[in-house]
């Protein structure tokens, strides 16, 4: 999440501008480090769902 105090949002970002493909970064803006546990958790796995639909479908 945005709020994370564990994992660094620059190395994420740093990171993920290294993968070429089937990469997407989403900062939760207010969340932490464990996204599904929080209170948002259902709005994070339709995502996860969503993006997971899309991907196993190219």
């Amino acid at each position: 999440g945005g709020d994370d105090k564990i994992i660094s949002i620059e190395a994420s970002r740093e990171f993920t501008g290294k993968i070429k493909e089937n990469c997407t970064l989403k900062i939760w803006d207010g969340l932490y480090h464990e996204i599904h546990n929080e209170p948002e958790k259902e709005e994070v796995f339709n995502f996860l769902i969503d993006w997971l639909d899309k991907e196993v479908s190219r």
